[in-house]
């Protein structure tokens, strides 16, 4: 498995004279986004995690993934230019990757089978989502979901798009609205996961370095 670690390409740097976070500067390292395709879908794991992102870790262990694949409690795409789209407590909104750099870990996966065409339509298909909210009640049925088992679910024949969604339902159906494939297998009630998205044999990961922030 490849991600990204504080360990910088001693050959790659980002000259940037644009602004950046504080906390983004004192850590001093940006990832290299241009081996990121758009459609490549950003797996988050805090280093140090709230109680709402240990729960979802907690049950998407009870629900049967392995520690490895459940510690990934959030799921964004990437969408060209440094930003990313992705579903929060806020609804979905499209910004810069800089939240999750230096305090995160962060994991990089990839659709093989995508075709640069269908990478934009799949970035487009999220991003037309803007400003719809976060399914709080869907979190409810993950949970519900997590205690009987995982295994014991089945997901529906298309896409359940509803008016709102969770972080890794509005990739996951994006990609599948647009592919025609499911990026996970058997997700429970169409309530795919970080970590189904992390376990899913239809991705790879993309091997990703550091960029020392320099000075224009």
């Amino acid at each position: 498995m490849h991600f990204l670690t504080t360990t910088a390409n001693p050959t790659s740097t980002w000259v940037t004279s644009q602004p950046l976070p504080k906390d983004v500067r004192a850590f001093g390292k940006y990832p290299n986004t241009n081996d990121w395709k758009r459609g490549d879908l950003l797996l988050v794991s805090a280093e140090s995690q709230s109680p709402t992102q240990k729960t979802i870790a907690a049950f998407q262990h009870t629900g049967g993934y392995d520690d490895f694949d459940a510690q990934w409690h959030h799921v964004a795409m990437y969408a060209g230019g440094e930003h990313i789209c992705e579903a929060g407590v806020n609804g979905v909104v499209y910004r810069p990757l800089y939240e999750y750099v230096g305090k995160h870990k962060l994991r990089l996966r990839r659709d093989p089978l995508l075709t640069d065409e269908q990478r934009v339509d799949v970035v487009i298909s999220a991003i037309a989502r803007l400003g719809q909210g976060y399914a709080f009640s869907r979190i409810v049925e993950l949970a519900k979901s997590a205690l009987s088992g995982f295994w014991n679910n089945q997901y529906p024949p298309t896409p359940d798009v509803e008016s709102r969604c969770i972080c890794s339902t509005l990739c996951a159906d994006a990609h599948a609205l647009v592919s025609g494939r499911l990026l996970a297998r058997n997700p429970p009630k169409g309530l795919v996961t970080p970590a189904a998205i992390s376990a899913s044999d239809k991705m790879e990961d993309v091997f990703l370095y550091w960029r020392v922030i320099t000075r224009a």
